[in-house]
């Protein structure tokens, strides 16, 4: 059997992508069409990460709801595209333009569809990436980000993770969107702290407004941080320790005083096999200290040695609990 190459199987699972994304949008999908999806989806990583990937550009097009036709996974791969398949990035703006039944110049001259499109990812280790608009973002590990240049917009989704910004400084507005709310600013630094429970926005210079999904809308000047709490609704603006928050762009992770359960997060962004607490009393024990984050995977051994914890090792974490 003659092997295929790379780039035409990168190419065919783009297309099957692409395929399942336009049906999946269709009015006319059923249940066996739905089902269908569903086997295609768990029979390989691979294909997750493609349609997660296709889904996410299709969602930064504000022309296309955001639900009723929309499929949602079947549950959410954790799996990382490794590569920025440009050929992706062109079908799926190629989707939005069909999708919404737009010509692509008229699109883009009405500010529905976007002109550039990019991906970024990183892996075990921070990135410098620099933007079609020229604004340069550092990636920390394990964050992926998609840019859409609109006519009278620029639009990033940043998915859960964390990332230093610079950006360029323009009449377009800038937007960051990601799952907890969104920052607008036009030219400024900042750094910006993304996961399940909440975000975190501190501003070094310029000025950015950040909007929390329900709750009001924050303006923040320079040297302020705002922190959004998902679980409890609620926000807490505060002094930016700036030297803390972006000390992962010098390979460190300062802990300052926090409680197991509000470090941990943090924590596991860097361990292969993550942390997870067992108990109550285990959550409120305390940790502090500047750790080298190339030296994290030790940390689980010296935290049972320097706290009253016990460490039980599965396949999958590790569990601590009082002791």
């Amino acid at each position: 059997m003659p092997e295929v190459s790379p780039n035409r199987e990168n190419d065919r699972l783009s297309d099957e992508a692409a395929d399942w994304c336009m049906r999946m949008h269709s009015d006319e999908c059923g249940e066996d069409d739905r089902a269908a999806f569903r086997q295609w989806y768990a029979a390989d990583p691979a294909n997750a990460a493609e349609y997660d990937a296709m889904l996410e550009i299709w969602r930064m097009t504000p022309s296309i709801p955001a639900q009723g036709a929309m499929f949602s996974t079947p549950k959410q791969s954790r799996t990382k595209p490794k590569r920025a398949n440009w050929r992706r990035l062109a079908t799926a703006a190629g989707l939005c333009a069909v999708a919404v039944g737009l010509g692509w110049a008229w699109g883009w001259s009405n500010g529905m569809l976007p002109g550039r499109i990019a991906w970024y990812g990183s892996a075990g280790s921070h990135r410098m990436v620099t933007l079609p608009d020229q604004s340069r973002v550092d990636l920390n590990v394990h964050t992926t980000l998609f840019y859409a240049g609109f006519r009278d917009r620029r639009s990033v989704r940043l998915s859960d993770g964390e990332a230093w910004f610079e950006v360029n400084h323009d009449t377009l507005p800038f937007t960051v969107q990601t799952g907890t709310g969104t920052v607008e600013v036009t030219g400024t630094s900042f750094n910006i702290w993304s996961d399940p429970n909440g975000l975190t926005v501190a501003l070094a210079t310029g000025e950015v407004v950040v909007n929390p999904g329900s709750l009001s809308s924050v303006h923040l000047t320079p040297g302020m941080q705002a922190a959004f709490d998902r679980k409890n609704g609620d926000v807490k603006i505060s002094t930016a320790d700036l030297a803390t928050l972006a000390a992962w762009r010098d390979g460190k992770l300062i802990l300052n005083d926090l409680t197991l359960e509000a470090a941990l997060p943090r924590i596991n962004r860097y361990l292969a096999k993550p942390l997870r607490l067992g108990d109550a009393k285990a959550s409120a024990l305390r940790i502090g200290g500047i750790h080298d984050i190339a030296e994290l995977e030790r940390l689980p051994d010296s935290l049972v040695k320097a706290l009253p914890l016990r460490a039980v090792r599965t396949d999958g974490e590790i569990v601590l609990y009082s002791r």
